[in-house]
Order: C-alpha cells, then structure tokens, then sequence
C-alpha cells in the first residue's frame, strides 16, 4: 500500500499542535496513528534453547489491519521468506497490541502457519514492540518509511556506511566485526572490517562485494574476505528506514546474529 507523504504525517502533524498546548495536555492516540508503510525487526535473545530473529516490511491501514512480507530465522537455520497479515489495536495512551500472523514457509526453517504477539508503545511516527508469547523474550521496532517515487534505486543508498556484526555462525563459533563499507551508485560493495573470533584476534580484512535495491526500499548486501586463505562470503537482507538508514539481517543458513547498519553522510 503507497500513500502521500501528506497523510504519512497526518499523525505527527497532530502531535505537533497538542504539542504547543500546556504542559497537562496529553496526545490521545488511535489505530489512525499507526498508518503507512514500516519495516519491523525482532531482534534475538535464546532463552529455553530458542533464537529467533525477524525483519519484513509491512503496511498498516490505519484502522487495524496490516499486510506485508518479509524474512523469519529460528535457531540459526536458513532465513525464510514469508507472507504476512495481521491486526493491531492503539489505545489513547499509545500502548496497544500488534498481531502478525505468518504463512506457512519453506527450507529448512520450514513450519506451518505460525503467530506472533506483541505488546506495542508508540512514539510519534514509530513504536516499541515485545514479544508477549510464552517462553519468548524477544523485542522488536516498528520504523516509519516514507516511499520513494517512483521507486528506491542505488541513488537512495550508495554512499559510506559503518557496519557491526556478533553472533553464532556455525557450530558455535562466536564472532564479531566492525567496519566500514562503501555502497556505489552502480551496486557495487568495497569496505573494511575489523574481525574477531576465537584464534582471531582484530584481524582486519578488506571485502569486497555488490547489492541491489528493489523498488519497495528492501535489497540484498553480499561481500567476501579472504579468511586463512579461504574466500568467507557474507550476506544480508535490508529494508531502508527514516533517513535512509537500513534495518538489516544476516541471510546466511546457519549463522544467528545481530547486525546494524548506519549511514556515515
């Protein structure tokens, strides 16, 4: 669903005259607050041998209905596409609840249809998200997005980036990375990190890779470094945010990570 950045800020427009009123006044929210188009992140924590992490990029209609797709991992196995729908409620107070509910997926993380429950406390334009199922202790982030017209390409992303990376990759190996990367107007990724994990001590590395960009603001990142002779190749998945900032997550099968992504200029 595409919508005019006029009614994206319908919402914040609102909030910005209850803002000059006195101190006591209080903005009282509704389901029309949360309208447009958001990428959503759940971040990982394991707990009772589970780890999941999420991102997907999702419409809300601003009367309680969403739509969208995005990608789900559980355990480390291989990142699965998946169809979403879902509902959601906004109180006065900007508290709510957010349902989400998932297609049956493929691969190796395959399952049938599954749902997940959220506690939600809006913020202007975006909200705070927790998990609320029983034995899950994850968070999660709605992000506004504004769209691009006619569509995102490589000129709402080239530009320099730094990027940090922890997590499990494999059997067990824990890892982490920092660095920069330079995304080019032609999709083309060179950069350098700075690797950590056992028996490597802040090796640095240089990488070198492409991306690409679809017309709804997700993509894909790919790059490779040379690791004791070996070619490494990383990959990830990202929708861009406010400010053209990305909400990003590792695609590789087999790797449980938190990863984050920030423009430099």
């Amino acid at each position: 669903m595409t919508r005019s950045t006029t009614q994206r800020f319908a919402g914040l427009a609102a909030c910005l005259v209850i803002g000059l009123a006195p101190a006591s006044a209080q903005t009282i929210f509704s389901n029309a607050f949360l309208k447009g188009s958001y990428t959503i992140e759940e971040r990982p924590v394991r707990a009772n041998n589970f780890s999941e992490t999420a991102l997907a990029l999702i419409d809300a209609d601003g009367e309680g209905k969403i739509t969208g797709s995005g990608y789900v991992r559980v355990n480390g196995r291989a990142l699965v596409p998946t169809v979403i729908t879902g509902s959601y409620v906004v109180n006065g107070d900007g508290s709510g609840l957010l349902q989400i509910n998932h297609a049956a997926t493929a691969g190796d993380a395959g399952s049938g249809a599954f749902t997940h429950n959220y506690r939600l406390s809006m913020a202007r334009l975006d909200a705070h998200l927790v998990r609320v199922d029983p034995g899950i202790f994850n968070t999660a982030s709605l992000r506004g997005l504004l769209p691009a017209s006619p569509g995102f390409s490589f000129n709402n992303v080239r530009g320099d980036y730094t990027l940090c990376e922890a997590g499990v990759f494999g059997f067990g190996q824990v890892y982490n990375w920092i660095g920069k990367l330079n995304l080019d107007d032609r999709g083309v990724v060179r950069g350098g990190m700075v690797y950590q994990s056992f028996g490597i001590q802040h090796q640095i590395v240089s990488v070198n890779g492409t991306y690409t960009v679809n017309p709804n603001g997700t993509g894909t990142i790919t790059f490779a470094h040379l690791e004791a002779g070996l070619l490494v190749t990383s990959r990830f998945f990202f929708v861009i945010a406010p400010g053209e900032r990305m909400q990003i997550v590792r695609i590789d099968n087999g790797a449980q990570t938190n990863a984050a992504i920030d423009r430099q200029q």
